[in-house]
């Protein structure tokens, strides 16, 4: 079986609705803080596209916070990130909320 291409799948194609609907063109319009966890060997989510976004967002006087977590990938599976990460996200809705 072979897989044909369509002209959706063209990636030149896609780029301008990827950068119409990329929240890194909107930093500003976006409200609330944002708590990213983050592995640092992501192969669906890259790492530098969650460091771009706080960069982002930082550069406009938002309120970011970035966890990375090393070794991990785009799915959590160490008992230890697992625990860490769902102790981090109550805490950050209580932070975020209170404001």
């Amino acid at each position: 079986m072979t897989s044909q291409l369509t002209a959706d799948d063209d990636p030149a194609r896609r780029t301008p609705v990827y950068a119409e609907r990329s929240p890194l063109n909107d930093v500003a319009r976006l409200h609330g803080d944002l708590l990213l966890l983050h592995g640092s060997d992501d192969l669906v989510v890259p790492l530098d596209q969650a460091t771009d976004l706080v960069e982002a967002l930082r550069a406009v006087d938002k309120h970011v916070e970035l966890i990375v977590y090393p070794g991990e990938g785009h799915g959590f599976r160490r008992a230890e990130t697992i625990a860490d990460s769902m102790e981090r996200e109550p805490d950050h809705y209580q932070r975020a909320f209170a404001r």
